[in-house]
């Protein structure tokens, strides 16, 4: 029998770390009891990225991006529609590069926007620059399997 994935999951509201069954329907935050909708994306922080890399069954898919970067805010809708049509299957995070200075410098983040995925908390792969939607989608079942 296989066993039930978990991954951690912010809470929008109250920014409380929850770890949720990918499973599950309708899980909501063990502090304020707001729904946590696994089909957006998540923004993640210095206090948060390590804990949803690390601790997290599936796979994460994060944009390292930036406000003033136009290709980011072009693939931004593309990658909510990767959130809900993978959801319970691979977490899509942002990390803003101007806000999180020290996770790119950590990942040498030199180009943006840059798309990294990650396995049990280590990198498998990345791609910089906008990709258009299949071809992204592509590259992430080359890499996942699904």
């Amino acid at each position: 029998m296989q066993q039930a994935k978990q991954a951690i999951w912010i809470c929008p509201s109250c920014q409380q770390k929850n770890r949720v069954h990918t499973s599950k329907h309708n899980p909501t935050c063990g502090r304020c009891h707001t729904q946590l909708d696994l089909g957006t994306v998540q923004k993640l922080d210095e206090q948060t990225f390590e804990s949803v890399l690390q601790k997290s069954d599936i796979p994460v898919l994060v944009d390292f991006w930036a406000p003033w970067c136009g290709p980011c805010r072009m693939i931004a809708p593309m990658l909510e529609q990767l959130a809900r049509k993978y959801a319970g299957q691979l977490i899509v995070a942002k990390v803003n590069t101007d806000d999180e200075a020290r996770i790119a410098q950590r990942f040498g983040i030199r180009a943006l926007p840059t798309i990294a995925l990650f396995s049990q908390g280590r990198e498998v792969d990345r791609q910089m620059g906008a990709l258009p939607l299949p071809q992204m989608e592509r590259w992430l079942q080359s890499k996942l399997h699904f």
